[in-house]
């Protein structure tokens, strides 16, 4: 290849880069717009369609290097989906009661993280199976900020 052109850079440059990406980290999925509303089980997060909200400055893959930067609390591996939505939750302040634009970074059907809690007194019974849960990273779409992170019982039905 002709050095003026300079491709041959770019394709190892991009095949060097594709390489650390793998590496370093799971790819995620792309992120995509949430299409019908979902309130996550046991809790008072709903996330629905965005509508005719205005372009996001911060793009799915932006929010996910967030959780892989360690600016926020994500769970391990790939996740399983990204969605732009409209995030309410009555029960905290962080997200305007009328909404928030966020990217919810999904982990489905999980093996629930361990529960911290108080030392064991006495006898300890023998310990359960791990159940599966549900893990939400929210990341406001406009700012980048990391907002929380939501584990609960995985819900089978999730629209």
């Amino acid at each position: 290849m002709h050095p003026r052109h300079g491709l041959g850079r770019s394709v190892i440059a991009f095949g060097m880069t594709v390489g650390v990406l793998a590496i370093g980290c799971a790819i995620p999925p792309q992120g995509i717009e949430r299409s019908v509303p979902w309130r996550v089980l046991d809790t008072g997060l709903t996330l629905a369609p965005p509508g005719e909200a205005p372009a996001v400055r911060l793009s799915s893959l932006d929010a996910y290097q967030r959780c892989i930067g360690g600016q926020a609390s994500c769970g391990d591996g790939s996740p399983t989906a990204i969605e732009l939505a409209l995030a309410t939750d009555p029960g905290t302040n962080l997200i305007d009661p009328a909404g928030t634009l966020v990217w919810a970074i999904e982990w489905l059907d999980v093996t629930c993280p361990p529960s911290s809690g108080g030392p064991v007194v006495g006898v300890q019974p023998p310990p359960e199976p791990p159940g599966h849960c549900d893990e939400i990273a929210i990341v406001d779409a406009n700012s980048g900020t990391y907002l929380f992170t939501q584990t609960g019982p995985h819900d089978p039905g999730r629209p």
